[in-house]
């Protein structure tokens, strides 16, 4: 699989706990969560990530550090095909938290801005967190969710507030890996933060309630079948995740 990050490789899963996702046969569930396009690697430069130099720890979690949660809350992306939308402003608040030395902070910011703003890339069209960092990046950077609520449809972009170009946050460098080793990216974790990295979706995860999720084909799912992109926020090597 693929990693991005700002400042290919397993994922294991996320708990759905919303009662609606449970109640749909798996046909209707393809258009939840999902919206997953692939990077032209061609046209992109991806970096190679170090392996670490010293041992790491068996554990570790960006969602408790010492007691300090340096993630955003967990947000819903409705039925969109905004994932890749979720996953990029996902990593970016953590980000965010991360350079100002302050877990509090949890910046709230704008996936409707890139759904419905972004040309050719809203619920039905689908994206990539790399190609959404890199649009906020040249036309100034995230919005405030305030500025923008999040609506789960194609809201027209004419939609947002008035102020909106003084609501914006610049980003900073942003870069993408594939082939790595477990351990590169567990090194990637310590010294970035939360990464987006893509996965694959399949019917039973959509009945997953908790746990370390394991698709039984894996890791042998074709690269094809990826239509997804979570953010990584630690592992633990106890439960091989």
């Amino acid at each position: 699989m693929l990693l991005v990050g700002l400042s290919l490789a397993p994922v294991f899963g996320w708990p759905l706990t919303n009662d609606d996702v449970s109640k749909k046969n798996c046909q209707e569930c393809s258009n939840l969560f999902l919206g997953y396009i692939p990077l032209d690697l061609s046209q992109e430069k991806t970096v190679k990530l170090p392996e670490p130099l010293n041992d790491l720890p068996e554990t570790f979690d960006w969602r408790n550090i010492d007691g300090e949660n340096w993630n955003s809350p967990i947000r819903n992306q409705g039925q969109c095909g905004s994932c890749w939308a979720f996953g990029a402003i996902g990593a970016l608040e953590a980000a965010v938290n991360l350079e100002l030395n302050d877990s509090t902070i949890d910046l709230d910011l704008s996936e409707q801005y890139l759904v419905s703003c972004y040309p050719g890339h809203g619920c039905e069209e689908g994206g990539h967190a790399y190609y959404a960092w890199r649009w906020l990046d040249r036309h100034g950077g995230a919005l405030l969710e305030s500025c923008f609520p999040y609506e789960a449809w194609d809201v027209p972009c004419e939609d947002k507030c008035e102020n909106w170009e003084n609501l914006l946050v610049p980003l900073g460098d942003y870069w993408t890996a594939r082939d790595s080793t477990d351990e590169s990216i567990k090194q990637a974790l310590l010294d970035h933060g939360p990464i987006v990295a893509d996965m694959a979706v399949y019917d039973d995860l959509f009945k997953y309630r908790g746990g370390v999720y394991a698709h039984p084909q894996q890791p042998d799912e074709p690269k094809s079948d990826i239509n997804h992109q979570p953010v990584i926020v630690g592992w633990n090597d106890n439960e091989e995740c």
